[in-house]
């Protein structure tokens, strides 16, 4: 995963840093590193083949949203469960969804906004104090359409053998 000043410099970037039309999943460079912050968004494109994001559009569908409770983010010093819930479609441009900057510390309206909107979400007691991950990808053949995903990030533990790169 990429984090940079800018979010062209990742686009043609694959992880080795040579050139890749796929492009690199990347961290908004607005987000924390470490993912200290209240709100994270990380993008990558959506690819056939699940690669990439290329599966977050499934959540849209009710029963493949019900079987996948979770996910895993793995850093080289840290570990966390994502536990999704919620799904909604949105506009490239949706400040509302997409200006991190307004959510580092306090994610209420953030809350607010995403289950008002949701096309799917689960019961959880999530707070404005959880730190919150959006995982985000382009929709179908929309310009500006997108999908995203949001979760809580809950530290988890690696077991012996992970591998954290």
């Amino acid at each position: 995963m990429f984090r940079t000043d800018g979010f062209l410099v990742v686009q043609g970037a694959a992880d080795c840093g040579e050139f890749s039309l796929s492009g690199a999943v990347f961290l908004d460079s607005r987000s924390k590193a470490d993912f200290s912050d209240g709100y994270s968004i990380v993008y990558a494109h959506h690819m056939e083949n699940g690669a990439m994001f290329g599966d977050i559009s499934k959540f849209v569908q009710a029963d493949y949203f019900a079987a996948h409770p979770s996910g895993s983010l793995i850093l080289p010093d840290a570990a966390y469960e994502i536990e999704l819930f919620v799904c909604l479609e949105a506009d490239a441009y949706d400040a509302e969804i997409y200006a991190v900057e307004r959510y580092t510390a306090d994610t209420a309206a953030l809350l607010d906004a995403v289950q008002a909107r949701a096309v799917q979400q689960r019961a959880l007691d999530v707070g404005s104090q959880d730190r919150l991950i959006a995982l985000s990808t382009c929709a179908g053949a929309e310009t500006n359409g997108r999908v995203v995903l949001l979760g809580r990030l809950r530290p988890a533990t690696l077991d012996e053998g992970d591998e954290t790169q």
